[in-house]
């Protein structure tokens, strides 16, 4: 169907709009939902912070920047 193809030519073209990056968050591998913050996390380095949830440290991280991942 072509929808990673769509995806990776959409994200190249509108990079520039993105002053802090566009980041590719390779899914194919991931098995279990419960991983998904961990493989996102580690596609735009952000790395655990003791006391706090990984999820909240990529929410904080993401919500200061402009920037796109797909």
């Amino acid at each position: 169907v072509g929808k990673t193809t769509l995806a990776a030519h959409t994200a190249t073209k509108v990079r520039q709009r993105f002053t802090h990056g566009v980041w590719w968050v390779e899914l194919t591998e991931l098995r279990e939902g419960a991983l998904l913050t961990e493989v996102v996390a580690a596609a735009v380095g952000v790395r655990d912070q003791l006391g706090r949830a990984l999820t909240e440290v990529l929410v904080d991280f993401l919500a200061k920047r402009q920037s796109l991942v797909v």
